[in-house]
C-alpha cells in the first residue's frame, strides 16, 4: 500500500505541488522537498491529505515509528486555491496545514526523536 506504484518525471502528470509519488492511497513526502510538512525539522512521512466542500484533512504518520497525526479543518475563512493569503509561507501546502503541522513537528515528533536518540545513548 506505501510502495510508489507512480513517480513524478515532470512529465508524467499533475503532482498538486505535494504529491511527487503515489501509492495506493499514500504517498512519501520528503522532509527536504516543498511538500514537507516541517519547516524547521526534516521529518519524512507517508500520508494522504484531503481536499472536498470546505475540507481539509490530513492522516499522516512517520514511517517504522508509532508516530502520526490525523487533522481535519472545516471552514478557513478564505477561499483555497483563489484567495492568495491560502498559501503556504514554506511549502506547497496550505497555510492551515502548515500552522498545523509544524507546531506538531517542532515541539512532539522532533522532540520524541531526540529522546529516542537520547535513550539510544544511553543503553
Amino acid at each position: 500500500m506505501m510502495k510508489p506504484q507512480w513517480s513524478y518525471n515532470g512529465e508524467n502528470g499533475d503532482p498538486y505541488g505535494v504529491m511527487f509519488n503515489y501509492g495506493l492511497g499514500m504517498y512519501k513526502i520528503d522532509g527536504s522537498s516543498k511538500a514537507r510538512l516541517c519547516r524547521d525539522n526534516e521529518i519524512d512521512f507517508i500520508g494522504h491529505s484531503g481536499e472536498a466542500y470546505g475540507l481539509i484533512s490530513g492522516l499522516y504518520f512517520i514511517p517504522n515509528t508509532k508516530s502520526g497525526v490525523i487533522f481535519m479543518i472545516n471552514g478557513t475563512a478564505v477561499e483555497p486555491d483563489i484567495n492568495p493569503k491560502s498559501r503556504g509561507k514554506f511549502s506547497n501546502s496550505y497555510i492551515w496545514e502548515e500552522n498545523i503541522m509544524n507546531p506538531i513537528c517542532k515541539y512532539i515528533f522532533a522532540t520524541e526523536e531526540k529522546l529516542k536518540t537520547t535513550l539510544t545513548k544511553v543503553e
